[in-house]
């Protein structure tokens, strides 16, 4: 089973701990969010996680290797990234972006092979956007967009994905149509590692929820073990309510702790 394992992991600039001491195991089965203020170290974790920055201290595995001494190509068998900013160099196709994640399969832009070509028809439908193939990517509203950036990390067809604010600056009814996404990728067999800043729509769709302050992370497990005022108020330095309607934990932040 492809695994991401982080143990004692500590990324620093000159003059700052970004990240420290961080131990996680993620892998597929599991819909996980990483919840923190802003500059808590979620971005920073991400990274070291897959690899694109060695950490200063600490191990952190893809696949039981380091992930830092990977090649692009190698790492995109196992993981499926979306960074927090997703940009274009040029539009292109719907069908052409979500295309993209066969690159790493040996195919190329207007060659797909069958088992491609399956696999790219296969993510559009599963993200609804078929009747989007040929638009081109400027004319999409934004859910239309994340949904394709979305279908082509399922086309990869990686174990493993990890996104990086997901629904940011999305209406809540996109929202909950890319946390349905992730939760039928996770229900067919995936992983899927989220970093999110809505907390309650984290509890709703996430198995488990990492916490993070000040670069540690704080709390890692079940939604109804670590969402608790005590939690918010040392993560976000709020005073909360924390209550169970219908089955789900919402929140009401009442202000400044």
């Amino acid at each position: 089973m492809t695994k991401l394992n982080l143990r004692r992991v500590s990324v620093r600039t000159e003059d700052q701990a970004l990240v420290k001491g961080a131990d996680l195991d993620f892998g597929p089965g599991e819909l996980v969010a990483i919840l923190g203020a802003n500059g808590a170290g979620k971005t920073t974790l991400l990274r070291a996680a897959l690899g694109f920055i060695r950490p200063d201290s600490g191990e952190a595995l893809l696949a039981q290797k380091p992930s830092y001494t990977l090649k692009p190509a190698e790492r995109a068998q196992w993981v499926s990234y979306l960074p927090q900013t997703r940009p274009l160099a040029w539009p292109l196709s719907v069908f052409d972006v979500v295309a993209l994640g066969r690159f790493a399969h040996g195919a190329s832009l207007g060659r797909l092979l069958g088992p491609d070509q399956r696999a790219v028809d296969a993510a559009l439908a599963a993200c609804d956007i078929t009747h989007l193939a040929d638009r081109s990517t400027a004319t999409l509203s934004g859910g239309e967009l994340a949904r394709t950036q979305l279908a082509r990390a399922f086309a990869a067809q990686t174990p493993l994905l990890v996104a990086d604010e997901p629904v940011a600056a999305l209406d809540p009814r996109q929202q909950i149509r890319v946390m349905e996404l992730l939760q039928g990728f996770v229900a067919q067999g995936g992983g899927a590692l989220v970093v999110l800043h809505d907390i309650a729509l984290a509890a709703r769709y996430a198995d488990r929820l990492v916490w993070m302050a000040e670069g540690e992370i704080i709390a890692d497990g079940p939604v109804r073990q670590t969402l608790t005022p005590e939690i918010l108020r040392r993560v976000y330095g709020v005073t909360a309510e924390v209550f169970d309607r219908a089955g789900h934990l919402n929140i009401h932040i009442e202000g400044a702790a």
